[in-house]
């Protein structure tokens, strides 16, 4: 096992100090989400999981990482932690003055799975008029939008 893997491997567990963090080399991050990507993309949450958590101990600010974690764990139905990670990633966008479309997207999910539509709404709308979302988020969030119009 190469010494990125054994530091991405600690990170997971939470047994990384921060000097052993910063020798992580770029690469091998990228290595790593192309990892937890093909993990969840072939049915392996719990291994996407695991990776994924190890890049957001290695760096926090890893809105990508954050994003998928979120979206894994609303598959599961882990609605607590989808939240957390959720948000994480839409901290990160506000923090650097973009928009996250997608961030904002789980967090309606995430309201939608708490019954709270209401709340949701807002986030939806954003959504909708957002040039910036992808045409697929988009036509999702207006969709979601028509239909809870409808209930």
């Amino acid at each position: 096992m190469s010494a990125d893997a054994m530091r991405m491997n600690a990170a997971a567990r939470g047994a990384i100090t921060l000097a052993e963090a910063r020798d992580v080399t770029p690469d091998a991050l990228a290595a790593a989400r192309s990892l937890a990507w093909l993990a969840a993309s072939n049915g392996r949450r719990d291994v996407a999981r695991t990776i994924l958590a190890g890049l957001v101990a290695l760096d926090a600010g890893d809105a990508w990482s954050w994003r998928t974690l979120a979206a894994i764990e609303l598959e599961r139905g882990d609605v607590p932690a989808a939240r957390e990670a959720a948000t994480q990633a839409a901290s990160i966008a506000r923090s650097r003055g973009v928009a996250d479309p997608a961030a904002s997207w789980l967090l309606a999910r995430v309201l939608l799975a708490e019954g709270r539509p209401g709340e949701a709404e807002p986030w939806l709308a954003a959504i909708s008029s957002d040039p910036s979302a992808p045409v697929r988020v988009a036509a999702s969030a207006r969709a979601l939008q028509r239909r809870l119009a409808g209930s």
